[in-house]
């Protein structure tokens, strides 16, 4: 077996050191689970309590729960807005703000109604 010559050869320049090898590192875990959304928000109760009140003002008490229901629905709005993104259902309020509204001028529209008859039987029973 020849053994290599450790000079040089003629007009190149001797090769630089070689730097021994890093230690081997180990491999990072594998990345946990990726979400494809968030999970949702929690609802507002007061948006919650909101709906039902407006719903229910049209078989229970149909004034007293329609403003209870607007009420609620302002509160709830309020409270999603200082939330940041926390809690959710601003849906809902607006649901129960419209269903309220709806009631309130329906009953509005039937006390007038029954307003103006009972003033057309006075005027015609004369």
């Amino acid at each position: 077996m020849a053994v290599p010559d450790p000079r040089p050869a003629a007009g190149y320049p001797p090769a630089p050191p070689v730097a021994p090898s890093p230690a081997p590192v180990a491999a990072a875990p594998p990345p946990g689970p990726v979400y494809a959304y968030a999970p949702p928000a929690k609802t507002a109760d007061a948006a919650i309590w909101a709906l039902v009140s407006a719903i229910a003002s049209w078989l229970l008490c149909p004034i007293v729960l329609a403003v209870v229901a607007l009420v609620l629905a302002s509160q709830a709005d309020a409270a999603i807005d200082r939330s940041g993104g926390v809690l959710g259902g601003r849906g809902l309020a607006t649901a129960a703000r419209v269903i309220a509204w709806a009631h309130l001028a329906l009953v509005g529209l039937l006390l007038l109604f029954g307003l103006a008859v009972v003033i057309g039987i006075a005027v015609g029973s004369q």
